[in-house]
């Protein structure tokens, strides 16, 4: 009892992270029974998807009928499982690399040939100024897809419309974690619920909140500003605008400098994304 229970725990964090817990299980099972007949493979590790997810990675295979035998689903021992599901990562690592590069090239293309909203020419685009609220609130939404270590955004959450959860926007699952993301917000904007509820909804996304006084615009910035001449500058003339220290929300801290924004939107492309509006 106590052998086959450490043997399951060395399988257990042998695999762990590297496939879904119910394969694992299935594994486990099966590797327990030293195989199974395979048609009772279904009833053995669970349904008929995990014997295929187990043969799919090579963490068993079928035997083929014998003068003897009928044919046997067994278990790859756990080194040589552990092998085959390495070598599955390794191809989709590889795969999705060449898919990353070959949408860096079309990124490229689309930056030398389309403005913001697709149909400005080289090189209006590297620098545009949008005063359309309707363009920019389009704008805003995809602005984030820009960054890749950090998002900051400077927000009073004024709308032309009645503030509803619709208007929040946490750190997209696609950072994977991998995105700072920081928010500073207008003290005032506590004294609403919708917006209270947003401010939580997107902390417990993973975004770092705090709140400060003092200012009616809102800022977004993604990417490395410090790259980017003409964004640092327009920093600087926010931090000198001078705003009360803001204030960390749960602990966060989100240090940034910003202060009143025109009805205006910059959206760059040399190193840092950056979008103004009041």
């Amino acid at each position: 009892m106590v052998a086959a229970s450490a043997e399951r725990e060395c399988v257990q964090k042998l695999f762990h992270g590297l496939v879904p817990a119910e394969v694992i299980e299935a594994y486990d099972r099966l590797l327990a029974q030293d195989g199974c007949a395979k048609d009772q493979a279904d009833t053995v590790v669970g349904d008929s998807g995990q014997v295929a997810a187990l043969t799919g990675s090579g963490m068993a295979h079928i035997r083929p009928h014998s003068p003897a035998d009928p044919p046997w689903l067994r278990p790859a021992p756990p080194e040589m499982a552990l092998l085959g599901v390495l070598a599955g990562h390794q191809y989709r690592l590889a795969r999705d690399q060449e898919l990353l590069l070959d949408g860096h090239r079309r990124l490229a293309d689309a930056q030398a040939q389309f403005g913001t909203g697709m149909n400005g020419a080289f090189p209006a685009h590297l620098v545009s100024v949008v005063s359309a609220r309707a363009e920019i609130s389009e704008l805003s939404a995809a602005l984030a897809n820009a960054a890749r270590k950090d998002w900051m955004t400077l927000e009073n959450l004024h709308t032309e419309m009645p503030l509803t959860a619709d208007f929040a926007q946490p750190p997209l699952p696609a950072f994977g974690g991998r995105v700072r993301c920081r928010s500073i917000y207008a003290a005032g904007a506590m004294e609403h619920p919708i917006a209270r509820r947003i401010i939580q909804a997107c902390s417990v996304a993973g975004e770092q909140a705090r709140l400060a006084g003092g200012f009616t615009g809102a800022l977004h910035t993604a990417g490395r500003p410090a790259r980017s001449g003409f964004v640092t500058r327009t920093l600087r003339s926010f931090s000198r605008s001078g705003w009360s220290p803001p204030v960390a929300l749960g602990g966060c801290i989100s240090p940034a400098d910003a202060g009143e924004g025109d009805h205006t939107e910059t959206h760059t492309q040399s190193g840092c994304d950056l979008e103004l509006r009041r």
